[in-house]
């Protein structure tokens, strides 16, 4: 140290001396690389295939909510927003609003139920007819269009029967619009749409065939 002191070392000789500093304090790009490579690794690692239970739930699932589109109008969006705020299923929750439904059919005063049925035998039904008719207007295939106008001929025997029982019978009328009420849900629900009455049979053998893509080699 004295020596240095005393006679400074030329600039050639501590050249390579600052070179192998700077190199040692500076990362190795091999290092570096891999250890960038890392989570790029862990990301691209393949997801884990669905099992056999759950793309059935995913199928099932948007089998309802295109029913609940299709015939449920005003109150398909509803329903689903409902349900998965609530984490229940559509049917569930569908079954439960029919049940407070009729219930109010039962507590509610008798010149109140023909309003209180118009809301669900009425205006979903004349809206889904206007929307199938709207859709063959254009060229486009819609299979609902004979549930339809089978809705509209039973609505209006149901009608007759209600006006002659008012005539007839005054004190039928509450018991008659319940059992109207009923029948024209039945008539134009979903079970009775096109997707309602195909089987499910082909339903069950692509469910099959799809799962056979998630089952582990043997």
């Amino acid at each position: 140290m004295f020596a240095s002191a005393c006679f400074p070392l030329p600039a050639r000789c501590l050249a390579p001396m600052s070179s192998s500093q700077s190199s040692s304090s500076k990362p190795s790009p091999s290092k570096s690389s891999s250890s960038s490579t890392k989570p790029s690794s862990s990301s691209s690692r393949p997801s884990k295939p669905r099992t056999a239970s759950q793309i059935r739930q995913a199928e099932h699932l948007a089998y309802l909510t295109s029913l609940l589109k299709s015939h449920g109008s005003y109150l398909g969006q509803p329903i689903l927003s409902l349900s998965s705020s609530l984490s229940l299923s559509p049917t569930e929750l569908s079954i439960a609003l029919a049940i407070v439904y009729f219930v109010l059919h039962l507590v509610l005063p008798a010149f109140i139920l023909p309003h209180l049925s118009a809301l669900v035998t009425l205006l979903i039904p004349l809206r889904n007819t206007l929307v199938s008719v709207a859709k063959e207007t254009k060229g486009k295939k819609n299979e609902d269009c004979a549930q339809w106008s089978w809705y509209w001929v039973v609505y209006g025997l149901l009608g007759l029967i209600r006006g002659t029982s008012a005539v007839w019978r005054p004190g039928w009328k509450a018991g008659v619009d319940i059992v109207r009420t009923g029948a024209l849900i039945c008539v134009g629900g979903p079970w009775f749409g096109y997707a309602g009455l195909v089987s499910f049979r082909g339903a069950g053998t692509r469910h099959e065939r799809q799962c056979k893509l998630c089952r582990p080699p043997d």
